[in-house]
């Protein structure tokens, strides 16, 4: 018993002491120059479970306990209170302790009046300490604990130390989460929200060590000058209270953060308006007046890259022939009033991605924001937020194979000018876009075709989607080659295709849709997300046999974002396939104008009926014929040729992988060549790639009367072992040539990659393994990580690069294959 009665002394003392080492600073809470207060963050509670802490809370404070007692703690100055929604995402709290790298509240139970029984009650009133956690920062951030105890009084110590408070609401913010500028007002918009009383007169208390100071000022929009960084347990600042505490953050103002799925209500677009507005008169006065913007003036392009060493003396004279200045800025100024006065000077704004976040909302309306990605995905800011502040933002991919600060592969800047140049001229562009029909490499046939018609007609492509087809559908013997457009998960292609290629390499001048549209809405006033519907002026209906609709290319489009009014789709044509220029320049090119005005306008006339601003075709697998000889069914031979046209070969190249896609097929590649490596410049293995198409091949291969044609679209599992054992031999023997003697003797156990629509048939090729290791996708890849169309990808991507190839030539799958081991110089082999 004396024994537990000195270790209760000891603790008690212990604590005294530590309590006793705070200096006195009965002042109210101030920051350092730099808004952090320096010192340790060492917790004496942070390692104690509820249990514990409310244990040691016992002997900090003082249990409410004797009649006394009671009536004192009823009118204490201290007394804490603490109101919260539903559901418990925001509270308002009164008399909020901070000490021991904490917050504290002290709850007391309401008291019974006098009378008989009256102390039994008072013996009776429960001590707890619990601790409840609030968001107090952008979502995935630190969530801020409060402790709360009930029916606990703070130590006479305590209370000298907090000393007089100033009378005044306060707010928590947690600012580590906060990487930009629109993460800032994000969040000071979710607060204002989420607590109605936020006013000028709020101080804001942010826990963030070294605050930016361009963050500060930005703050100071919706606070007072008494912008205070909480730095819990620090030395100089031990403890504090306040008098009135705004803590939490309504989770459901983040439902909206997903531009996708954008559901924000005019309250909230009222409270980034105006928040906008609070930032935007933060620039000094003198400032706004620097330029005088007439018809005449320049136009101001503002680069912000963070290589100072950049050259951009070509870019700026490529930009002064379109009348526009080039201000070059390696980054974000240090304070907010030198920032807004370059960004409010920029017409056009060049950033990173995610350093585009911090010009959104310092842009001046009208402007234009484009986001340069180093990523395969196209970058989108939020489009109401666009809309609201009038701002148009695009996005241009750098090369993935580039670094942006890399001397030797700088910034793309002549390619960069000829998108700009676009932009300038969209209001005179007209566009052709196409329905992607059937699987993958189908719709890519239709996209080369697309992109060799846009070139003729000097027409811009907007971009289509990839289609990907239920996978249940996909795999059944069964399918009647019947199209539905429901039947496909629909995605931008940017998602499966390099973007950098795709904006700078394809034959034809292409456009993303996300570009598309932006800039469409910004030429019929409607800023970043509004004004009308782009429409379709004239839709071409090509019925490919029974597998196409008219209704389908509504449907698409609709997806798509193109309006496809019933007066413009033309049902009235006949199958089109294997066009010659002649016969689209005919059909859709540009009449002969003339000098005078009546010519020049019958000329417009004659375009507007031929297409008009957005032409639009249906299904285009081989709708245009690039001077190959036509292709007779049933095949007889690969029908090759077409990589003798340029535009066919250039498009061919430009339709790579993303640099994920690409990098991921490298390195299962390498991992498949080499063997377990004893030395050094150890000899790798032949690779040999073939693929057999399976499932619903089989009712498209079954309609050719031809037996030893129908055993080309669909060969026999012999034959396939067959061929598949003379295409190694062959690799092998090439392999060979060219390897020192000594070494063939040595040569490896060869490989063959199977690429295959259908899993179960593996057993088929079981018999090989004598002679050769077979490996499939599931082989070298995490399957559940690729969706079909990737995993498609990755397929050509490796029979693309093996050592040799053997493919079918009714398969459009294996065309792709053939037509990239073209480019590379790399033989196949056909059944």
């Amino acid at each position: 018993m004396r024994s537990t009665v000195l270790n209760a002394s000891l603790l008690l003392f212990s604590l005294v002491v530590l309590l006793a080492r705070w200096p006195r600073d009965p002042g109210p809470l101030a920051a350092d120059d730099d808004g952090s207060y320096p010192g340790d963050t060492d917790d004496a509670f942070s390692a104690l479970t509820p249990a514990a802490l409310a244990a040691q809370m016992r002997h900090v404070s003082t249990p409410v306990r004797t009649r006394a007692d009671a009536a004192a703690q009823a009118a204490a100055w201290w007394r804490g209170q603490m109101q919260c929604l539903s559901p418990r995402a925001r509270c308002r709290a009164r008399n909020v302790f901070f000490f021991n790298n904490s917050l504290h509240l002290f709850l007391i139970d309401d008291f019974p009046a006098d009378g008989d029984g009256v102390a039994a009650s008072y013996a009776a009133l429960a001590i707890s300490s619990t601790m409840t956690s609030l968001l107090v920062g952008l979502p995935g951030s630190e969530p801020l604990p409060v402790r709360v105890h009930k029916n606990l009084k703070p130590t006479e110590l305590l209370l000298r130390e907090v000393g007089p408070v100033r009378n005044e609401t306060a707010i928590i913010l947690d600012m580590d989460a906060c990487k930009s500028v629109s993460d800032v007002v994000d969040l000071l918009a979710a607060a204002q929200f989420s607590h109605e009383g936020i006013s000028r007169r709020t101080r804001i208390v942010t826990r963030y060590r070294v605050l930016p100071t361009i963050f500060r000022q930005i703050l100071l929009a919706k606070s007072s000058h008494n912008l205070t960084t909480l730095s819990l347990g620090s030395k100089k600042h031990p403890a504090g209270l306040f008098p009135e505490l705004l803590l939490g953050i309504d989770q459901q103002f983040w439902i909206g953060t997903n531009y996708l799925l954008e559901i924000w209500d005019d309250k909230i677009l009222k409270l980034y308006a105006d928040l906008t507005q609070e930032i935007h008169s933060l620039r000094h006065e003198d400032a706004k007046n620097l330029v005088a913007v007439t018809e005449k003036s320049p136009k101001n392009t503002c680069l912000f890259d963070p290589n100072e060493d950049l050259n951009v003396d070509e870019f700026a004279l490529d930009l002064a022939k379109m009348n526009e200045r080039l201000t070059f800025v390696s980054g974000l100024e240090p304070d907010l009033e030198s920032t807004l006065n370059i960004v409010q000077e920029c017409n056009t704004i060049l950033c990173h991605s995610r350093e585009c976040e911090n010009y959104l909302h310092l842009a001046a309306p009208g402007s234009t924001i484009v986001a340069l990605v180093t990523n395969d995905t196209e970058y989108a800011l939020k489009p109401q937020l666009l809309e609201l502040l009038n701002i148009t933002q695009l996005t241009w991919a750098l090369d993935t194979a580039a670094s942006w600060t890399s001397e030797s592969s700088p910034l793309d800047l002549k390619n960069l000018f000829r998108f700009l140049t676009m932009v300038a001229n969209f209001n005179t562009l007209r566009f052709t876009t196409f329905m992607p029909w059937e699987q993958l490499n189908n719709q890519l046939i239709g996209f080369k075709s697309t992109c060799a018609i846009a070139a003729l007609l000097n027409r811009t492509l907007i971009l289509p989607l990839v289609g990907q087809r239920n996978a249940a559908i996909a795999g059944s013997a069964e399918w009647d080659f019947s199209f539905n457009v429901d039947e496909y998960a629909w995605s931008p292609m940017s998602r499966y295709f390099d973007l950098h290629a795709l904006q700078t390499q394809l034959a034809c001048a292409a456009i993303t849709p996300h570009n598309f549209f932006a800039l469409w809405r910004r030429q019929h006033g409607g800023g970043g997300g509004g004004g009308a519907q782009p429409k379709i002026d004239h839709a071409v209906f090509n019925p490919v046999a029974r597998a196409t609709a008219p209704q389908q290319l509504v449907q698409y489009y609709a997806r798509l974002g193109l309006a496809l009014p019933a007066h413009s789709l033309a049902t009235d044509y006949p199958r089109l396939a294997a066009l010659t220029a002649a016969d689209v320049l005919s059909r859709w090119g540009d009449a002969t104008g003339g000098d005078n005005q009546q010519q020049q306008q019958q000329q417009l006339q004659n375009v507007q009926a031929r297409g008009g601003r957005v032409l639009a075709f249906g299904a285009a697998f081989w709708l245009y014929g690039f001077g190959a000889p036509a292709q007779e069914y049933p095949l007889r031979t690969y029908a090759g040729g077409y990589m003798r046209d340029g535009g066919y070969a250039a498009t061919t190249a430009a339709l790579r992988g993303t640099q994920r896609i690409r990098t991921a097929a490298a390195a299962a590649l390498a991992a498949v060549r080499a063997r377990q490596p004893q030395r050094q410049h150890a000899p790798t293995r032949v690779v040999a790639a073939v693929h057999v198409r399976r499932g619903d091949y089989w009712a498209k291969c079954r309609r050719i009367a031809d037996a030893a044609l129908r055993a080309m679209c669909f060969p026999p599992d012999d034959a396939v072992r067959a061929r598949v054992l003379q295409t190694v031999d062959k690799a092998a023997a090439a392999a060979a040539r060219g390897v020192w003697p000594h070494q063939r003797a040595r040569r490896l156990r060869p490989v063959v990659y199977v690429a295959t629509n259908i899993g179960g048939f593996r057993r088929e090729m079981e018999a090989l393994k004598a002679d050769v290791d077979v490996v499939y996708f599931e082989d070298l890849f995490a399957v559940e990580q690729y969706d079909a169309i990737e995993q498609a990808m990755l397929d050509i991507e490796i029979c693309s690069a093996a050592d040799a190839f053997l493919g079918n030539i009714y398969s459009s799958f294996s065309r792709t294959i053939f037509e990239r081991r073209e480019l590379a110089g790399k033989p196949f082999d056909t059944f």
